[in-house]
Formats: C-alpha cells, structure tokens, sequence
C-alpha cells in the first residue's frame, strides 16, 4: 500500500517536470542535497508541486537541510502563503531545526508579511541574538500594517540593541513617523540619518520629505528636496501631492512648471494633484494642460483622473468638455 502511495506521488512529480531532480532521491539517497536545486521562484508553489514537496519530507524520503528550509520559507514569504508555511514550520520543529537562527530569521519575515504579527513577536522575542533580517521584516510590515507605534517603539529597541539603522530600514520607520505625525521622532530619525551618512539616498530623502510634509512643515520639506542631488519622480510627487492637497495650489502650480523643465516624465498620480490644485485655485488654463499630458501619457483612460478632470470643466463652466469625458468614461 505504502509503495502505491509512493508511486503515486511519483507520478505526481513527474507531471511536473521534476523527475530529473526526483529520481535521486528514490534510488540515491546520498544524492538528497541535489535537491535544493528544485527550490527555486515557484509562483503556484501552494499547488501540486508544494504539496509533494512536504509529502516528501513527511514520508522521510527527502530530509532538508538548513539552507533548504531557509529556500522553502522564503518562497512561502514571497507570494505569502501561510499554510504552507506554517506546515513546514512544523516541520523544521519535529527535524530539531528550531534553534537555527537563519531559519528563525525566516520564520519571522514569513509571519510578518502575512501579518500574524503575534506570532511573528513571539518567534522574535524568543531570539536573544537577532540578525538585521529579523528586525528590518517586522519594522516594515509593521509600518505598512496599521502598527506605526510598534514600528517606532521596535526601531528604537533596535538601536538600544546596538544595531545601526540603513537605507532599507530608514523609510520604513520614517513613514511610521509620517502617519502618526510625529514630528520630533522624524527629526530624531533625520538627525540619525544624517550621522549615517544615508541623508542623500533617493528612497530615504523621499520618505523624510513626506514625513515634513505629513507635519505641516513646508518649509524644511521644500529644503530638503531642494538639496536632494537626485530626484525621482516620487520625490516630485512627494511635494507636488502635499501642496496640492493643503491648499497650496499656486505653489503645486509652480513646482509643476519646475518638473517640465528638468524633463522628467509626470505619472498619474502627479497629474491627479495637479489637475487638483487648478481646480482648487481656478487655473484653468493649467488644467487644460495637465489634461493635455495625460493624453499624450496614455492617462485618459485612468477613472480616478477622468473624476478629476470632470470636476475641473465643472468648476470651468464647460459643459460640452463634462458630456464629452463622461461618455468617454462609459
């Protein structure tokens, strides 16, 4: 019966192209570690192939090492499959694999990105010596998660910990900031920053623009994105998105003209706040021109900017532009 089974699941792994790779592991068994080579970006992993890969284990025919557990857990991390996680987490525990460190590391990045964040503290604070992996998944998912205090109060455990911030981990805890509006962490952040030398990195630049902004201070937020030595078009977004949605339409206005002339490409979202800002201050003639660009982008189609664009003709008086763009819209 067992030897059915067996077969069977053969069966199974050969419909998947794996019997190269499989056939080792039934009639070598010495041959086990060629296996980690399979374990590679999976997108159906929590199919077939997943399936027979725990089947596997579970029989005893295929014994991971640590490195293949680590290769297995962050698949399941990558397009966040919690059940298939959590049952070779199981295993890892029955294989004694549950004081690695490395795969610990991976437990809480996995639990993190699936936001079970209680058991991904747990995992956490069981770890008396954790590596930057563990730190940096549970600050970023907790910053993007609703948990920005968690987020700051774990950054600075971090720090207390003897661990230096970087470019990864900076804007995460940043934004935590942004969203709390709390501004005299974010300027203890810049000042961190700034002493790390990451001040003038795109990503984190951004972020602490963002984070002024969030806070009503306009004027360090304009400075700072004056000293950036690169900007992305986030970074103009950044500042053109915060003035056009406080009410500082004519400045939105002229930081516009600014981006057009430095020859970066506006996205929709750019476009959106400044499609904004006209209404809102009555420029109508600049309206019609970020009109004009998101039909030269290919943007026109986009809903939320058709809405926009609707409320500007609106506010303009021009009927026929309002019928015109709703039936487009249909």
């Amino acid at each position: 019966m067992e030897f059915m089974k067996l077969n069977s699941l053969q069966n199974v792994c050969r419909q998947k192209l794996l019997l190269p790779v499989l056939k080792p592991l039934f009639y070598q068994t010495a041959q086990l570690l060629h296996f980690t080579k399979f374990i590679q970006p999976i997108t159906e992993f929590e199919s077939e192939r997943g399936r027979a890969i725990l089947r596997l284990i579970r029989l005893g025919i295929f014994s991971p090492s640590s490195h293949a557990y680590c290769k297995l857990l962050s698949e399941c991390s990558k397009i966040k499959s919690l059940g298939q996680g959590k049952q070779i987490h199981a295993q890892v525990i029955r294989s004694g694999f549950s004081e690695d460190l490395k795969i610990h590391s991976h437990l809480i990045n996995l639990y993190s990105k699936c936001r079970v964040f209680q058991s991904a503290r747990n995992l956490f604070d069981e770890v008396p010596q954790r590596d930057f992996t563990s730190w940096f998944a549970l600050i970023s998912e907790y910053s993007q998660s609703g948990f920005e205090e968690e987020a700051i109060m774990l950054f600075d455990q971090m720090l207390l910990s003897g661990w230096k911030g970087t470019e990864l981990i900076f804007p995460s805890v940043i934004k935590a900031c942004s969203i709390t509006k709390n501004l005299s962490k974010g300027k203890q952040i810049h000042g961190i920053v700034i002493a790390t030398g990451f001040e003038f990195d795109v990503f984190v630049a951004n972020s602490l623009v963002f984070m002024y902004e969030s806070c009503g201070v306009f004027i360090d937020s304009r400075k700072l994105f004056n000293e950036m030595p690169e900007k992305s078009v986030a970074s103009w977004n950044a500042l053109l998105s915060s003035y056009a949605w406080n009410g500082r339409g004519k400045e939105a206005l002229d930081l516009f003209q600014e981006l057009v002339r430095s020859g970066v490409k506006p996205n929709e979202r750019c476009l959106w706040s400044i499609v904004h800002a006209s209404t809102g201050c009555g420029n109508y003639i600049q309206g019609r021109r970020a009109h004009g660009f998101l039909i030269k982008l290919g943007y026109d189609s986009d809903s939320q900017l058709v809405n926009a664009l609707v409320h500007l003709y609106k506010s303009a008086g021009e009927a026929a532009m309002v019928v015109s763009l709703k039936k487009r819209s249909m």
